[in-house]
């Protein structure tokens, strides 16, 4: 079995009726947008509701289900950093959220932070002024 689909490193990428893995081989976060479907978030964290997933602990439950399966699966199959990963739930718009998406690299994560993007424009152009 393969991992799913990738997804860029944005906020603007983030479907609020899906979950996505955000791995950086140092922090893992689960995210869990706030109309994904109640089927799924029961399976996985066996819970009606996202406002109920347990997001302290950073703990997904093993239940005997494919959703929960499929989720533990895909985790396993991520690339074995140096260390383990500590892991983060997080439910979109909770308190957790501003700081996890200050690892999607691809987003400014301040004012005077750049995107990766902006980052890589900005060193094209330095590198040009240097050589003209």
């Amino acid at each position: 079995k393969e991992l799913p689909k990738l997804v860029r490193a944005s906020a603007d990428f983030l479907d609020n009726t899906k979950a996505y893995l955000i791995d950086n081989g140092v922090v893992l976060f689960v995210w869990v947008g706030a109309a994904c479907p109640q089927t799924w978030v029961q399976d996985v964290f066996g819970v009606g509701a996202t406002n109920q997933i347990d997001t302290e602990t950073g703990l997904i439950p093993e239940k005997d289900n494919a959703h929960s399966r499929a989720l533990r699966r895909a985790i396993q199959l991520l690339p074995r950093g140096i260390r383990q990963r500590k892991t983060f739930v997080v439910v979109e718009k909770s308190g957790l959220e501003p700081w996890m998406k200050k690892f999607l690299v691809e987003d400014k994560s301040g004012a005077a932070n750049m995107s990766y993007v902006d980052y890589l424009v900005d060193i094209h152009r330095k590198i040009r002024d240097l050589i003209s």
